[in-house]
């Protein structure tokens, strides 16, 4: 059985930051993390916005498997940093490619992020979407939950 709680914190994570840790793989399988802006699509899956150039995208190209940690510390108020909520969404990254898929997620990342106006149609960017296979929640010091992405939905 799911926890309902968990699941919650993982939506409510989703929905209220737009700032994520991606880990994404490196060609010798090294891990490799990096700070990326999301939002997410009207289906609740992570949508990102970027950058050929960039270091994470040579990863996905060759391995699309992706973890991306979302957390509230952003939003810290001087609480211990390990009690705070944080969930970690895996599976794999996936190219937008539809137009009309390419619209919505347009849409949505310059909802949540306006500045990104100055560089969206920039043509080294792109659209990448989390297929999310499983989700691991952390809502403080023993409170660990994890559940696959069909109860997001659920």
């Amino acid at each position: 059985m799911t926890n309902q709680p968990a699941v919650n914190t993982a939506l409510t994570l989703l929905a209220s930051t737009g700032d994520a840790s991606l880990a994404t793989l490196l060609a010798d399988g090294a891990p490799f993390a990096s700070l990326v802006t999301f939002a997410m699509l009207d289906d609740g899956s992570p949508v990102l916005l970027l950058s050929r150039l960039a270091q994470h995208t040579d990863n996905i190209r060759r391995d699309p498997r992706a973890s991306l940690l979302v957390s509230t510390l952003g939003q810290n108020t001087g609480e211990d940093t390990q009690t705070l909520a944080r969930a970690t969404f895996t599976g794999r990254l996936k190219p937008v490619d539809q137009v009309d898929m390419q619209l919505d997620a347009r849409a949505a990342f310059l909802a949540r992020h306006p500045s990104a106006e100055t560089y969206i149609d920039f043509k080294d960017f792109g659209f990448y979407r989390l297929a999310i296979d499983q989700v691991h929640v952390v809502e403080g010091f023993g409170r660990i939950a994890r559940f696959d992405a069909s109860a997001l939905s659920a």
